[in-house]
């Protein structure tokens, strides 16, 4: 099956942006790393499983070229950049309801059940992470 991530806290993502942005490349990306920027719950762990999803570590934790180019870059590169990591990552998704930011709750909802046989409540969680994502 299938897996997305599912950010519990979904205003953490914006805060792990941008420190991506704005924090020097770290050798490799650990509860070490998100600690200290703010991330110390156990759930904050799956901003790890973000990371590798949307391609920024590689599946040894460390930053990969995509998290290199998205170092330093202001708003609007960043914002290009996670447009094409998503495209790629939910192409899936993207495939199946080709709407864009505009795709219905509901209907996610049903494709992240039926594609992951997760909870209602985690696929509640994986589509208000895709629909912070594409904010």
């Amino acid at each position: 099956m299938n897996t997305f991530p599912a950010i519990r806290d979904p205003g953490s993502i914006e805060l792990l942006f941008k420190s991506i942005r704005t924090r020097d490349i770290p050798e490799k990306i650990t509860t070490d790393y998100l600690a200290p920027i703010g991330f110390r719950r156990q759930s904050d762990v799956k901003l790890l499983e973000l990371l590798f999803f949307l391609g920024f570590i590689d599946s040894n934790l460390m930053p990969s070229e995509l998290w290199r180019s998205a170092a330093g870059s202001d708003e609007g590169s960043f914002a290009s950049l996670l447009g094409k990591s998503l495209s790629k990552a939910y192409t899936k998704v993207f495939e199946t309801y080709p709407g864009g930011k505009n795709i219905d709750g509901k209907a996610l909802m049903t494709f992240f059940r039926q594609e992951t046989g997760v909870s209602d409540t985690e696929a509640a969680y994986m589509v208000l992470t895709l629909q912070v994502l594409t904010d």
